[in-house]
């Protein structure tokens, strides 16, 4: 008889007792410790206590044999959710995969299909297999536009002499065998590596797949798909031609999800996989997303993101700087303002001194009369804060730089996520004098 899966759900920086894990066992913990290490960046990941586990500020999936584990943002830990029992905390637990996946449809740019909070509930183990949903229809649907062919070269024996004659090996495999000849020739197949990280994939999605349904039609690929080697995975999406365009977001999700696997810790037929995310970045590159979409339609430019010499070998990089324009309503100059996301919630809404003078080091640097802290709302104690900072000497003449608190509602009341976050975060730069 299989042993029971163990299933823990968590918000980032949470910390949770073995003894309060149905099921738990040693092996669990091992398994943990062994995926840690083997993975590049794994170390920060959580930290294995003495009675449990205490997570980071990552949050994902992390599946092993008999565990999986679903880490979500921190927004709705328990002390602040009001969350008095387990079917409120497990609503809670729905409404932040929802938003987790949105997120990452966004700063990712995937075909994720993402299902509401009810829809997750009505299935376990959505959030995998989500992913693995998505990659499945992608590969399908660049195996009915035709997999690409490319030359390539191969050694073997033939049966004619075409090519570059091996002598060496055609010495030492063809002596008795003067009918053949051991030759280097070029061949004309789906021996491509893009057919080849496809087909990879196809196996984790096989193999890791919880829904009957998305494993069955992975399995159902890889019967039609050639037999192809496995190639080494790059850390770099490979750079696609007019031939290979109608691979990109199937490639995209198995880059996403060969990365986060790991064979070293295969058991049988199930791997591991640790498709995790830095929520602090996650949120940047969120909020930075919609103020892009957001920007031509409100009168403003969000520059390229670009780092200046701080002191000696040390750079600076904010997150966002917008430029704000002159428009028939506000024909104000144009006035540069610098946006710092910070995914945390600070203690009675006011700014660490470190994030302020973090503000306040960006203004100068890059020559900024504004500097926006823009944290998440978790609710309406929470109130903007905004002041001037005091005069500089490196400042321009005349200049009075000022800081200011946001709070983003990054979820609106329905708990789906807001589309106008970008938007209202625009408009709040604008508004300042």
């Amino acid at each position: 008889m299989p042993a029971a899966l163990v299933t823990i759900v968590a918000f980032e920086h949470q910390f949770i007792g073995y003894s309060t894990i149905e099921n738990w066992q040693d092996r669990h913990a091992q398994a943990l410790e062994q995926l840690q290490t083997e993975q590049k960046g794994g170390a920060g990941w959580f930290t294995l206590e003495r009675k449990g586990i205490r997570f980071a500020e990552y949050v994902g999936i992390i599946q092993l044999p008999g565990l999986s584990v679903e880490i979500l943002p921190k927004a709705d830990d328990p002390n602040r959710t009001g969350a008095s029992n387990g079917n409120e905390l497990k609503a809670v637990h729905d409404r932040w995969r929802s938003a987790l996946l949105g997120m990452l449809r966004q700063v990712l740019n995937l075909p994720l299909a993402v299902p509401g909070p009810a829809g997750l509930a009505a299935a376990p183990h959505k959030m995998l297999d989500v992913f693995l949903a998505a990659f499945v229809q992608q590969a399908d649907g660049v195996f009915r536009a035709g997999l690409v062919k490319h030359y390539h070269s191969a050694e073997g024996n033939r049966s004619a002499l075409k090519g570059q004659l091996m002598f060496g090996q055609h010495l030492n495999q063809n002596l008795l065998h003067k009918e053949r000849f051991f030759t280097r020739h070029q061949v004309y197949d789906r021996v491509h590596p893009l057919n080849c990280l496809l087909r990879m994939a196809l196996q984790v999605a096989a193999d890791q797949a919880y829904s009957a349904a998305v494993s069955a039609r992975a399995r159902t690929l890889l019967l039609h798909w050639p037999e192809l080697p496995q190639v080494k995975v790059p850390q770099e999406r490979p750079v696609l031609n007019r031939k290979t365009a109608h691979y990109g977001p199937a490639l995209d999700l198995a880059l996403l999800l060969l990365r986060a696997n790991s064979p070293s810790l295969q058991q049988g037929k199930t791997q591991a996989l640790a498709l995790l995310f830095d929520m602090n970045s996650l949120y940047e590159e969120y909020v930075e997303t919609l103020l892009r979409r957001a920007a031509a339609q409100a009168g403003a430019i969000v520059q390229p993101q670009t780092e200046k010499r701080f002191w000696a070998t040390i750079k600076a990089r904010p997150d966002v700087v917008v430029s704000i324009q002159p428009t028939p309503t506000d024909p104000r100059p144009a006035r540069t303002c610098i946006v710092d996301m910070k995914w945390k919630v600070p203690k009675g809404g006011k700014p660490t001194p470190d994030d302020i003078r973090q503000v306040y080091a960006y203004c100068h640097l890059w020559g900024a009369q504004h500097g926006l802290l823009l944290y998440p709302w978790v609710s309406e104690a929470q109130q903007p804060r905004r002041g001037a900072f005091a005069s500089s000497q490196l400042a321009t003449a005349g200049t009075v730089i000022t800081g200011q608190t946001m709070f983003a509602r990054v979820l609106l009341p329905n708990h789906t996520l807001n589309p106008n976050l970008g938007r209202e975060t625009l408009q709040a730069l604008r508004s300042l004098e």
